[in-house]
């Protein structure tokens, strides 16, 4: 589990959540525009095979251990800081109701994508599902990761 520290993060309760659900807690600092990152889906999300990651907003020494815990069985698809801007962090892989894998993520991310970033993705997903977050990235902060809720 990886936790991005900032204030409204709460590291007390991810390390117990991490605990009680049987996971390492992996806590990292993070920075865009000289800020702390306030929430980890900002910075990097996890799919199945593959994890995207703005690895130019986390620290030098917190990064070389979220490299190594996800190469274990992930390949890294580096984002840039601009690509972090239009919310390429905020990407969430789903499943369809035929079981097939697909990556979640709003038209800014799509566009901020390079094509050989869009071809790396296609190996792991048949498609890339685009919505159009324009309003809800200007005005909320937020963008698909934001809006849709993980059940497990």
């Amino acid at each position: 589990a990886y936790c991005s520290i900032s204030s409204r993060s709460n590291l007390n309760l991810a390390r117990d959540w991490a605990t009680k659900k049987g996971f390492e807690l992996i806590a990292f600092h993070s920075s865009y525009l000289n800020k702390p990152i306030y929430h980890t889906n900002v910075v990097i999300w996890i799919g199945t095979s593959i994890a995207g990651v703005c690895e130019d907003a986390i620290r030098d020494d917190d990064l070389i251990i979220i490299r190594e815990t996800l190469q274990k069985d992930k390949q890294i698809l580096n984002l840039t800081i601009d690509q972090l801007g239009a919310y390429c962090g905020n990407m969430l892989e789903v499943k369809n109701n035929k079981g097939e894998l697909l990556l979640l993520m709003s038209q800014s991310a799509n566009r901020a994508l390079s094509q050989k970033q869009k071809d790396i993705l296609q190996e792991f997903y048949p498609k890339l599902l685009t919505v159009d977050l324009t309003n809800i990235e200007k005005i909320g902060g937020g963008s698909a990761r934001c809006m849709v809720q993980e059940l497990y």
